[in-house]
């Protein structure tokens, strides 16, 4: 998931884009908000992340994330 997430923000950069990164399973993250995300060392922004496991609540994450 992190090499998609890396493909997909590289895809964008040179763009006036900014970037959020939520993670949901059993219960939803938000890693970074669109102000809090660095397009300096994003890369290792998304490299320090844990992906979370147990299940995937994904309506809770959608409610999150609107």
């Amino acid at each position: 998931m992190k090499a998609f997430v890396k493909n997909l923000i590289t895809s964008f950069l040179g763009r006036d884009v900014k970037f959020a990164i939520t993670q949901f399973s059993s219960r939803t993250t938000t890693h970074f908000y669109f102000n809090q995300f660095s397009a300096s060392n994003w890369q290792n922004q998304i490299d320090q992340i844990r992906q979370l496991n147990r299940g995937t609540n994904t309506a809770a994450a959608i409610r999150n994330v609107v």
